[in-house]
């Protein structure tokens, strides 16, 4: 099997590892964020970037 030494593959192995799923992919009410973590990822939950408050600095849907 090749290796993926894109930066697309350096942020899948980075996802997989944090959140036990490959990527971002979004269901058809356009949440990311899952309602709790899967058994293969190390506790993060992937969020969505329209839910981070800048000013604030903090995911406003996962707090």
């Amino acid at each position: 099997m090749p290796t993926d030494t894109s930066e697309k593959g350096l942020e899948t192995l980075i996802m997989r590892h944090l959140t036990g799923v490959d990527g971002l992919s979004a269901d058809s009410s356009g949440l990311v964020a899952e309602s709790k973590p899967t058994p293969n990822g190390n506790g993060w939950i992937a969020g969505s970037s329209a839910a981070y408050d800048q000013e604030f600095a903090v995911d406003t849907v996962q707090l």
